[in-house]
């Protein structure tokens, strides 16, 4: 099944390559503004410093962080059936674009699932944060600089 979606997401992406700089990264830096208004009390200091760390508009790889940090965590088997489907393993800026925008999609479904009383979009959240403060030891991961003129984009 992850090799079928790898297949059919390179199929989306050749179809309709996301424009490098578009308005995406504008949306994004908005989002994150409207959600941490909404949410900041619900957020450790270094959950919302996390969160604050520039997100670079990232194609393709935007459509993989649910499944990163849900069914692949702690099962690379369904990781590298899905890029096997997909064609091509990640570039390193996409690895390292990976967890930027878990922050912002943890960010989402914190401020979304509190609103709305869903306890599994909160736990998903919770989840997300948490394995993204484990990858660094001072409890909250260091982000190099990725500039949207790093990340490939499919043609």
């Amino acid at each position: 099944m992850h090799r079928q979606a790898g297949e059919l997401l390179r199929r989306l992406h050749i179809a309709a390559p996301p424009v490098p700089g578009g308005p995406g990264l504008d949306r994004s830096v908005q989002r994150v503004d409207e959600h941490l208004s909404r949410t900041g009390a619900l957020l450790t200091s270094s959950e919302i410093t996390l969160v604050r760390r520039r997100a670079a508009f990232a194609g393709a790889v935007r459509d993989l962080v649910r499944l990163e940090y849900g069914p692949w965590d702690q099962r690379p088997d369904l990781r590298a059936c899905f890029l096997d489907g997909y064609g091509r393993a990640l570039t390193h800026a996409e690895e390292q674009a990976l967890p930027r925008l878990a922050a912002l999609d943890a960010l989402s479904g914190l401020q979304w699932g509190t609103v709305n009383g869903d306890r599994k979009v909160t736990g998903r959240a919770r989840r997300t944060f948490a394995r993204l403060r484990v990858r660094s030891p001072w409890g909250m991961m260091r982000l190099p600089a990725v500039h949207p003129s790093q990340l490939p984009y499919l043609h």
